[in-house]
């Protein structure tokens, strides 16, 4: 007996929300860029460039390497907080991991151009996640509106 499954196709912006959906506290804002999605996605992937001029707080971001076929990032902050970062970079979607931080962005086609989706979540014991959830929120939505400036300084 074949039996035939349906099939949902789910474009980068809805992975990372499917993915946020699984992350406690973790918070996704989406907006629109007046940009075609290659263009969007080859500035936004340049992560060395692309990380310290849309998060505040990350003064580098560096490659260092690769590990089990995934990127290595260090960065570091003005504060002089370090990170090491996992990097899972696919077509129009990126997630990165850190000891206490999950971040993620993508972006899709939408009519004359892109929807761009940042993701933000924390890898701590509950109820952390959850309290810092309106700070997430907030920077991440700062974070999009310096996306949308720098889609439309590279168009």
């Amino acid at each position: 007996m074949t039996v035939d499954w349906p099939i949902a196709e789910l474009d980068p912006v809805r992975r990372l929300n499917v993915l946020a959906a699984g992350i406690p506290g973790a918070v996704v804002t989406e907006t629109f860029l007046d940009t075609d999605p290659v263009r969007a996605w080859e500035t936004l992937s340049d992560l060395e460039h692309t990380v310290p001029e849309i998060q505040p707080h990350v003064r580098q971001f560096r490659i260092v390497g690769e590990e089990q076929g995934r990127m290595v990032a260090d960065v570091r902050g003005h504060a002089g907080l370090r990170a090491r970062m996992s990097i899972d970079m696919q077509p129009f979607l990126c997630c990165m991991q850190s000891r206490y931080l999950v971040v993620g962005m993508a972006v899709a086609p939408d009519g004359r151009g892109t929807r761009f989706a940042r993701m933000q979540g924390l890898r701590f014991p509950r109820p952390f996640p959850a309290a810092l959830k309106p700070f997430a929120a907030y920077t991440i939505r700062t974070e999009a509106q310096r996306v949308a400036t720098l889609a439309w300084e590279t168009a």
